[in-house]
Formats: C-alpha cells, sequence, structure tokens
C-alpha cells in the first residue's frame, strides 16, 4: 500500500502544499510524458499543414508559431509565479528556459551537424539575439533591474523581429 503525506513548503511567501505518493506520482509524471509526446506530434502536423497550405516557410513557422507555442508552458509559469511573489522561480524558470534550449540545439548537432546558412531569416535571428544580449548586459549594468521602460524595449524588440522575420521571409 502507498503511503501519502502532506506539508507545505514555503517558497518566497508562496505556499505550496506537497503531497508525495511514489506510486501516484510515478502514473501522473508517466501519463504527463505521454502526453507530451502525443501533443507534440500533433503540433509538428498542424505546422506542417500551416506551411502546406501557406506561403510561410518552415524556419518561419517554427520561429514564430511554435516557439510562442512551446514557450506557453513557461509563460504560464512565469506569470503565476510573479502574481504569486514568487519571482525568483519564474525568472529561473525562464533561464533555465533559455539554456534547455541550448542543450536541445546540441544534442540535435551532435546527432546530425545542423547547416548554418546566410539566409535573411538566420541573420534576422542572430542580430535580434544579439541586441537582446546587449539589452539585458545594458540592463544590469545600469541599475541591476529591469524597470517598465525596459520591459516595453524587450516587447518592441520582439514585435521588431516579427516584423523584420516576415519582411525577409
Amino acid at each position: 500500500m502507498a503511503s501519502t503525506r502532506a506539508s507545505a513548503v514555503f517558497w518566497g511567501g508562496l505556499a505550496l502544499r506537497r503531497t508525495s505518493s511514489n506510486l501516484i506520482s510515478s502514473v501522473k509524471l508517466a501519463a504527463g510524458l505521454v502526453l507530451i509526446l502525443l501533443l507534440a506530434r500533433l503540433t509538428l502536423s498542424v505546422a506542417l499543414q500551416l506551411t502546406a497550405s501557406s506561403a510561410l516557410s518552415l524556419f518561419l513557422v517554427g520561429l514564430l508559431v511554435l516557439a510562442v507555442g512551446t514557450n506557453l508552458p513557461e509563460i504560464t509559469l512565469a506569470f503565476r509565479a510573479w502574481r504569486s511573489h514568487a519571482r525568483d522561480l519564474s525568472l529561473g524558470n525562464i533561464i533555465g528556459s533559455a539554456f534547455a534550449n541550448g542543450l536541445v540545439v546540441g544534442v540535435l548537432a551532435i546527432m546530425r551537424p545542423i547547416t548554418l546558412g546566410r539566409s535573411p531569416a538566420f541573420v534576422t535571428l542572430t542580430v535580434a539575439t544579439a541586441v537582446i544580449l546587449v539589452s539585458f548586459v545594458w540592463y544590469a549594468a545600469t541599475g541591476r533591474r529591469l524597470t517598465r521602460r525596459e520591459g516595453l524595449a524587450l516587447v518592441a524588440c520582439y514585435a521588431v523581429f516579427v516584423a523584420v522575420s516576415f519582411i525577409v521571409r
């Protein structure tokens, strides 16, 4: 018989209820992984249909549609954690997700080398990444915090990136 025990964890002023049961946790984990695999297959299918029925390239659909879609869980967690005053959890999730994307690219390159052409889309992505990196370094050097104005500047950078991606496609 599986034992269940409940306790509260306090993190950044947020009270989280923790219930543990090895069997129940294992079943939930397995079900979540199966669901992720099924939804990933569905997402890929829909993305391929979108590119077939429109003038959008695979790169552009991946860059704009799938990137936002795959980040929805991080976005949701970030907003919920931010509103619950668990800002370190939110920032850790965002930064960890960015590094995990680098891990994925690294594993893919190990499996099959990736050719990075000098297409307009790739140049746009490179410039946008550099602008955001420089922005974060600048903000950290000028006060070690991101203000509303600087947040708006980052949102504007994304809007310009999207617009330029459509123009140079």
